[in-house]
């Protein structure tokens, strides 16, 4: 003899309660699948694919300049090595005769009469140096 199925309740959610139904998908966009139960499942994956997505629309991201690269903020001008300057201090910016390199133009301006400290930026390092073993490209 074949079971029949009960008779309909006149109590509509108790026959959806009854019933084995699979969940509604997900409406999260970053939601995985679960192959055991068809069901959309939230990971510890999802936060980082929201991240990465909430990084992806802001237009307003911009990326880190490299260590040792000049800010963007200060006006900068080409110098050329008149002398070798080893440096002296892990502050200081070494280079040798003959070497362009970029310089703070504010700074430059004030100190390079009286041959004093300016900060400038040569082969990706930052550092200072005597205006007076420079001159303006």
């Amino acid at each position: 003899m074949v079971p029949s199925s009960p008779p309909p309740s006149d109590d509509a959610a108790s026959d959806i309660n009854s019933q084995n139904l699979a969940s509604p998908p997900s409406t999260n966009p970053f939601a995985t699948s679960d192959a055991t139960n068809g069901a959309g499942s939230s990971s510890g994956g999802d936060a980082a694919a929201l991240a990465m997505a909430a990084v992806a629309e802001d237009n307003d991201f911009v990326p880190p300049p490299p260590p040792g690269a000049p800010p963007a903020a200060e006006e900068k001008i080409k110098v050329i090595a008149l002398f070798d300057f080893p440096g002296v201090e892990d502050s200081d910016l070494p280079f040798s005769e003959g070497d362009q390199f970029e310089a703070v133009a504010s700074e430059f301006a004030e100190q390079e009469a009286e041959g004093g400290w300016v900060k400038g930026w040569n082969r990706n390092r930052e550092g200072v140096f005597p205006s007076n073993y420079v001159k303006r490209a």
